[in-house]
């Protein structure tokens, strides 16, 4: 499993509409294309307004595959033009996964499974 992280700060007028459609078409791609082999994704955003999203991958082949897809990188372009003050990224193998809860106590995650981790929202399919 492979594991990409993503850091960015919006700037404060950007055109939230129009933000909304561009993440909810790359969801549609990402989501619905069995190539790119996404498990999940989740995100979360700061008091100063940085968000971080995190995206889990069977494969580096596949995160690739949707790093490099034409609308994506449309997207990206159109995010450093209109959108954001500033990103970062990372793309990361996993070597190893645990889970824990009070009634199961601690336990190892198979990486070759499709496990997503709690909070991590994925294509209906693997629901």
């Amino acid at each position: 499993m492979v594991v990409g992280v993503f850091s960015v700060r919006r700037r404060q007028d950007l055109d939230q509409a129009a933000y909304g459609r561009l993440n909810d078409r790359m969801w549609d791609i990402v989501s619905s294309r069995h190539d790119f082999g996404l498990i999940g994704i989740t995100g979360y955003r700061s008091d100063d307004g940085r968000s971080l999203a995190m995206a889990l991958f069977r494969t580096r082949e596949g995160m690739l595959g949707w790093k490099r897809e034409v609308e994506h990188a449309a997207a990206q372009q159109r995010g450093r033009d209109e959108f954001f003050l500033d990103y970062w990224g990372f793309a990361a193998e996993m070597v190893d996964a645990y889970e824990f809860d009070q009634a199961g106590g601690r336990r190892d995650v198979a990486l070759d499974s499709t496990w997503r981790p709690a909070g991590f929202e994925g294509p209906a399919e693997i629901r």
